[in-house]
């Protein structure tokens, strides 16, 4: 399961266009993962297509706890995920 995850979230980072710093890029690479692998372990999902705006909200209910700033490191990780999965931002 979470290899499946893995191998895409690996392809689409690498067909993603280049913007931003490498660090910056792969920061947000690891953002995405940990989200998928997060929301695969505590809802059982197989695919990031499954992936819906009622998972990324429990995901932020439970880590509510973090900073400000790494809130909105994962809002704009979620984003690049969103336009990765071709929803609406």
């Amino acid at each position: 399961m979470s290899d499946r995850i893995r191998k895409w979230v690996r392809e689409k980072s690498y067909t993603d266009v280049r913007h931003g710093g490498k660090k910056s890029r792969r920061a947000t690479t690891r953002r995405i993962l940990s989200v998928l692998l997060a929301i695969a372990a505590e809802e059982g999902i197989t695919s990031p297509h499954q992936v819906g705006k009622a998972q990324i909200l429990r995901f932020y209910a439970k880590k509510a706890c973090f900073a400000p700033t790494t809130l909105r490191d994962y809002h704009y990780a979620i984003r690049v995920l969103w336009t990765w999965l071709d929803r609406p931002t």
